[in-house]
């Protein structure tokens, strides 16, 4: 029981640490629309590329893991995206600044944890 306390424990502290930077970037102000995106993605790119190569060999927590981050960061990005692409389909630089679609973000999150296999 306390081992799966320390765990649970240890995860929400990488959890935050690896991605929290990438979830408070997200603001709800119109003015800074492109930067936050531009932000958003590069973030989003280092964090993914730092936690791709982790394995966490325990199905049920890399499952949980997954879950968690998935459940922070898309429902929070699909939300911006969808208040959003309309003014950024405007843009002719739509491609370079909106990398992403939440679709995109779900399916990137669910490849972490088994490590690199190639």
């Amino acid at each position: 029981m306390m081992h799966d306390l320390k765990v649970k424990q240890f995860a929400s502290n990488d959890e935050r640490i690896g991605w929290g930077h990438v979830i408070h970037c997200i603001s709800s102000d119109p003015t800074v629309v492109k930067e936050i995106f531009k932000k958003f993605n590069t973030l989003f790119e280092e964090a993914y590329r730092k936690q791709y190569h982790c394995v966490v060999p325990d199905n049920k927590l890399r499952d949980d893991l997954k879950s968690s981050i998935a459940q922070n960061i898309v429902p929070k990005y699909r939300d911006f995206y969808n208040a959003h692409r309309r003014t950024m389909k405007r843009e002719k630089t739509l491609a370079t600044m909106v990398r992403f679609t939440p679709e995109n973000l779900a399916h990137c999150l669910s490849d972490l944890f088994f490590g690199n296999i190639e």
